[in-house]
């Protein structure tokens, strides 16, 4: 009895070219959703620095008696923050820390071509 053993067929042509198209196309689908992602999670890090400065700052209120923060008293070594790292290019910094604010507002350059990020403060 003599087994013939076949020698596997190749692929055509056209069977590469359609798994590459399906290919480009699952791609294509997938980049803005990956890019929409990746935004949000930027937005979320920039507004998680704004909630712990917001901390820092009615702490350093509470602590002074005073109703206003510079930046400078809230992040550093032996601060209420040690160290604050942007996640999209934002300079917080700049920011106006005074408890009759109702918002901390921030622009993110690297969110959706500098989009403003907002947190309402509570308590206002």
């Amino acid at each position: 009895m003599s087994t013939q053993v076949t020698e596997p067929k190749p692929f055509s042509l056209i069977e590469i070219l359609i798994v590459l198209i399906v290919i480009g196309l699952m791609t294509a689908m997938a980049l803005p959703v990956f890019a929409m992602v990746r935004n949000s999670a930027l937005e979320k890090g920039v507004l998680e620095n704004l909630r712990r400065l917001d901390a820092a700052a009615q702490q350093y209120y509470l602590e002074h008696g005073v109703s206003s923060a510079p930046y400078e008293a809230l992040v550093g070594p032996d601060k209420y923050i040690e160290q604050l790292t942007p996640v999209a290019g934002e300079d917080y910094s700049k920011l106006s820390f005074d408890a009759d604010l109702a918002e901390l507002s921030i622009t993110a350059p690297k969110v959706k071509k500098g989009k403003v990020i907002t947190l309402r403060r509570s308590g206002q």
